[in-house]
């Protein structure tokens, strides 16, 4: 389980984007390999799900997904095989394209949002 997090690091969670990070490239580093051997490896990453750890979070994060459609969308895209389960993916969209932007502008763009409380 990794997460949207993994693909640019937020300013306000370090620690937690790198950890995703370290997580995505560890699942899709292993789906290659244990192909070979006929496992399936789909690496999961989810935007903000509601649930009570995020309940709390303040500003309200866009595009929060509800814990019932999180795990049907898992439980689907695991069901194909899908080796990349991303969602929603408007966020998915984002953060993809703050990561391939120069630094300075995405930089410029990430400073201005919110800390989440």
């Amino acid at each position: 389980m990794s997460s949207l997090a993994s693909f640019y690091g937020s300013p306000d969670s370090p620690a937690y984007c790198s950890s995703k990070a370290a997580v995505r490239f560890l699942g899709e580093s292993l789906r290659p390999r244990l192909a070979q051997s006929g496992m399936v490896v789909s690496v999961i990453y989810p935007g903000y799900v509601e649930t009570p750890m995020t309940a709390g979070v303040r500003p309200r994060v866009p595009f929060t997904t509800s814990a019932e459609r999180a795990a049907t969308i898992i439980e689907r895209a695991l069901a194909r095989g899908q080796a990349r389960i991303a969602f929603p993916f408007a966020t998915y969209c984002v953060v993809r394209l703050l990561a391939i932007l120069p630094a300075t502008l995405a930089t410029r763009l990430t400073a201005r949002a919110p800390d989440k409380a």
